[in-house]
C-alpha cells in the first residue's frame, strides 16, 4: 500500500505541479465519509481526464505559439 501512495503522490504532485494532489487526496477518501467507494473514484477520473485535457490544451498553444503557426 505504500509504494501505490508514494507512486500517486509522485504523479499527482510531482508531474501536474498545480497541487492537485490534495483535492484528489479528498476525493479517494470519500468512503470514509460515507459515501460509496465509486463515487469517489468516479469523481477522480473526471476530474483527471479534465486536468490531462487542459494540460494538454496548454500545451499545444505553447507549442502553437512558439512555432508562429
Amino acid at each position: 500500500d505504500t509504494i501505490g501512495n508514494s507512486m500517486w503522490t509522485l504523479i499527482m504532485d510531482g508531474t501536474f505541479m498545480d497541487n492537485i494532489g490534495g483535492t484528489l487526496a479528498k476525493l479517494r477518501y470519500l468512503e470514509e465519509e460515507g459515501y460509496d467507494w465509486y463515487v469517489g473514484w468516479t469523481m477522480i477520473m473526471v476530474f483527471t481526464c479534465y486536468v490531462l485535457l487542459t494540460a494538454i490544451t496548454v500545451m499545444n498553444m505553447l507549442i502553437g505559439v512558439l512555432c508562429e503557426v
